[in-house]
């Protein structure tokens, strides 16, 4: 009978899926954006992982208010808006992960590009029967 003892190299894979975890991340920051009480609501598109990047994409809905100054002899045409960002540093979002996650990841890049944002004025409906009404009744006042 013969023994050896000696030491060996053995390589080794591990397979393991994050998807979870990467939806935990995705859903507790959009859970945060919710949180804030200018947005009315968030819309997820999507998730997805680029080089070692989770990139989430998205839309939030929330108030604005805007005005205009037209130009004048002595100064240009102004607009001024006033409406809820996320922000370019993200502050918050990671909060509502537990330590253990949050402590390895950070926040890299918040972009919110103003000129995909999809304005709607909150006009009256002039075919609204209620309207009618209403600009009737204050017509008969003057």
């Amino acid at each position: 009978m013969g023994r050896s003892r000696g030491s060996l190299t053995q390589k080794f894979k591990i397979k393991v899926d994050i998807d979870k975890l990467l939806a935990h991340i995705t859903d507790s920051i959009l859970d945060q954006i919710n949180t804030d009480k200018d947005i009315d609501y968030v819309e997820f598109d999507e998730y997805y992982v680029e080089d070692t990047d989770l990139i989430i994409d998205g839309s939030y809905g929330a108030d604005y208010e805007s005005s205009y100054f037209p130009a004048t002899r002595y100064e240009p045409a102004e607009c001024d808006c006033e409406r809820p960002w996320i922000g370019d540093e993200g502050v918050g979002l990671l909060d509502t992960l537990p330590e253990d996650i949050r402590k390895y990841i950070d926040i890299t890049e918040v972009t919110e590009d103003e000129d995909h944002c999809d304005y709607k004025d909150n006009e009256p409906d002039y075919d609204d029967r209620a309207y009618d009404e209403w600009k009737d009744r204050q017509l008969e006042g003057e």
